[in-house]
């Protein structure tokens, strides 16, 4: 099995998902946003880099699955997703 295979065959499509693409975790909008105003520090404590949003757009278009962000987080961080 390819890795496409694989990836395909754990994750969920864009209209599989439905209205859940919209929350946790595949979407982090309401967290970054108490994030940002529970600090004082507010730009510099927000959890995702956008790095993490263009590797999973890359990847949604290659495979047409939707990553978690802390999926493709630990990926780019070099840890095992599944950990």
């Amino acid at each position: 099995m390819t890795p496409k295979e694989q990836i395909q065959r754990r994750y969920k499509t864009r209209a599989e998902l439905g209205n859940a693409v919209n929350s946790f975790p595949y979407s982090v909008s309401r967290e970054v946003f108490d994030e940002l105003f529970r600090k004082e520090d507010k730009i510099g404590s927000v959890g995702f880099h956008s790095d993490v949003y263009y590797i999973r757009a890359l990847l949604e278009k290659k495979t047409g699955v939707v990553l978690p962000l802390g999926d493709v987080e630990k990926s780019l961080r070099g840890k095992n997703a599944d950990s």
